[in-house]
């Protein structure tokens, strides 16, 4: 049996999101994606992989002028990630899965080009989701990568006034396609 490695590396590339729950549909907010990671190897099992990601994520509802709406709205948040991924190899391909938490670092509203800040209610500080993806080496050193997560916990409750909340809005949640490389330094 071989030796167990560590390795460690950076990632890099970019995030495509949506908001569950703010009213809007569509992966139309980009952001990007940068960070480093620790990897735990040891042949014939799994292999763990620690990171420490920015991430942007948020919402936005382009302007639309054959609908008649010309006004740009949407949310931008900005995120510290901290992913806890098992890595499963099957030859140069990875599958990687597993939770993650995320601190806001900040977050505005965005409406006809005026950013304010989320208020009534508040964003909550941190996100608690789980994260899944697939990663295809192109040398030993790189890895393409796909990944989608979602926030488990709200991010905010729903504004409602009226009490009208059906039990699938119950409260915001972050949903996230990012694709990037990552490069290991070992």
């Amino acid at each position: 049996m071989g030796q167990a490695q560590f390795s460690s590396g950076i990632n890099l590339g970019f995030a495509t999101t949506q908001l569950n729950g703010d009213g809007t549909s569509g992966f139309n907010k980009a952001g990007l994606v940068g960070g480093y990671f620790v990897k735990f190897t040891k042949p014939g099992t799994l292999n763990y992989r620690l990171e420490l990601n920015y991430v942007g994520k948020g919402s936005r509802t382009p302007a639309d002028v054959s609908s008649g709406n010309f006004v740009k709205q949407g949310f931008t948040f900005h995120y510290l990630e901290l992913p806890v991924l098992a890595e499963f190899e099957m030859s140069r391909f990875h599958v990687h899965f597993g939770p993650y938490a995320g601190i806001l670092l900040w977050g505005k509203q965005m409406f006809d080009g005026e950013h304010f800040e989320v208020i009534n209610p508040p964003l909550r500080p941190i996100e608690f989701g789980a994260m899944a993806g697939i990663g295809v080496l192109i040398t030993d050193q790189l890895e393409v990568f796909a990944r989608y997560s979602q926030s488990m916990l709200p991010i905010r409750a729903v504004e409602d006034p009226a009490n009208l909340t059906r039990w699938w809005d119950f409260a915001w949640s972050n949903m996230t396609v990012m694709a990037g490389v990552s490069y290991s330094f070992d």
